[in-house]
């Protein structure tokens, strides 16, 4: 808690606003997935249509993204999707305790998704203002934003499992509500200056950004109607060229979001990996297990690997795709999970590293807009995924190939052109 408090008053309320977010967040999507098929006994089909639909509000995020960044009070729109959240649980576990119609189930789970994706995106985009745009901080406070995050994502879906043992889905699914309430507690504390602190640079381009307003305003008495369209589109041409300008870092994009929906992919179809390898099932939980320590050691160690960006995507992707493919062509269990392991140690790290990234390359008063892209670019690719098994179905290959474009990636990279990039930035 001192570590966080050291950062002042604000971030210490947004890391604990988001976190609460976090565990209630956990909570709800443990206890839907068994809630749904206990009351309404699902099959297959149909819960692959619940997990689709899920995935509509990311595919989609780019289009509202304009209106993220467009928010002037982003505190007040943080709280007021917190309370959607209450809102929409409150709906669903009345929905569930009366065995409503599936239907419903089915609609007030995509509004779920879309209000978790829209608070996503404002959670990213008022880090700079809370931390008063000091650069240095606003580095710095991303380990702890994201060892929070995997720690709390890691213990929270935990405690969920457990508690899914002991009391119904129901009570598990109502234990989010407190966490969420706690959430608008934390985030109507949070006090944010009204007055950015501009560079000489900034100052230039937020006069000629306001001179650009000015002219707008005065089209607006010739047609508002035609202004507000246009004036939409031209925000999100705006946002995509903002993701292009940042070349390096919209490939980075680009390959997390494609190699994520791979190994999302594979890691789903690891039970039936297993069943093909002649491991009992009953060990899926000691791969996801692994999986879930990987990740959390990487989360831990990621504030100390002082590397420079370029050249750790590098290592990254090269290491991870010869390790991930080593996983399916070598016959050891033992030695396969040892492999397993190291890659999400590393992909751990990786993460941490994505989101400095962000805040690096790219405009912080743009990072709304910029987070709607990349969930858009994160569903697509993960949807993209999902369909392949349903033509192809060699888990062997399929890994193989997957983890060979991984490695492709990481020599790929070396052929983008690159701003001068060193460890020090990182530190």
């Amino acid at each position: 808690m001192n570590i966080i408090k050291k950062y002042g008053n604000n971030f210490f309320n947004l890391i604990m606003g988001k976190s609460a977010l976090n565990i209630g967040d956990s909570f709800y999507m443990i206890a839907i997935s068994v809630a749904f098929i206990e009351t309404y006994h699902i099959n297959i089909g149909e819960l692959s249509l619940f997990a689709l639909l899920a995935m509509m509000p990311g595919m989609f995020a780019f289009s509202y993204g304009v209106y993220i960044e467009r928010i002037k009070n982003k505190k007040d729109a943080l709280i007021l999707f917190q309370i959607l959240h209450i809102i929409l649980i409150c709906l669903i576990i009345a929905v569930l305790y009366y065995k409503a119609h599936i239907a419903l189930i089915y609609i007030l789970n995509v509004l779920f998704m879309l209000v978790n994706t829209i608070q996503t995106s404002l959670e990213i985009s008022i880090v700079p203002s809370v931390l008063e745009h000091d650069e240095d901080l606003i580095n710095k406070s991303v380990d702890i934003q994201y060892m929070t995050g995997n720690v709390l994502n890691i213990a929270s879906d935990f405690v969920a499992s457990v508690l899914l043992g002991l009391i119904s889905y129901l009570l598990v699914v109502s234990t989010s509500i407190p966490f969420l309430v706690a959430g608008v507690f934390f985030f109507s504390r949070i006090t944010l200056s009204k007055k950015k602190i501009l560079s000489n640079t900034d100052t230039k381009e937020y006069e000629s950004e306001e001179n650009k307003d000015i002219q707008e305003e005065k089209l607006e008495n010739n047609s508002e109607e035609h202004v507000e369209k246009q004036g939409y589109l031209k925000d999100l041409k705006s946002s995509f060229e903002h993701y292009k300008s940042g070349q390096f870092a919209s490939f980075i994009i680009f390959s997390e979001a494609l190699l994520s929906g791979a190994i999302d992919m594979l890691i789903k179809l690891s039970p039936l990996y297993l069943v093909l390898i002649n491991v009992e099932l009953k060990w899926i939980g000691v791969v996801y297990a692994t999986q879930k320590l990987a990740d959390l050691i990487g989360a831990f160690i990621a504030p100390y690997v002082k590397i420079g960006i370029n050249k750790f995507f590098f290592l990254d992707y090269t290491i991870t795709g010869i390790l991930l493919m080593l996983v399916f062509i070598v016959s050891n269990p033992i030695v396969k999970l040892a492999l397993f392991f190291i890659s999400f140690v590393i992909i751990g790290v990786s993460g941490n590293y994505f989101n400095k990234m962000l805040f690096k390359y790219f405009d912080s008063e743009k990072l709304g807009s910029l987070m709607t892209i990349i969930q858009t670019l994160y569903a697509s690719f993960g949807l993209l995924f999902l369909i392949i098994p349903m033509f192809y179905s060699d888990i062997r290959i399929l890994g193989i190939a997957l983890n060979f474009l991984t490695f492709l990636f990481g020599i790929i990279l070396l052929l983008i052109p690159k701003k001068k990039d060193t460890a020090q930035d990182f530190e």
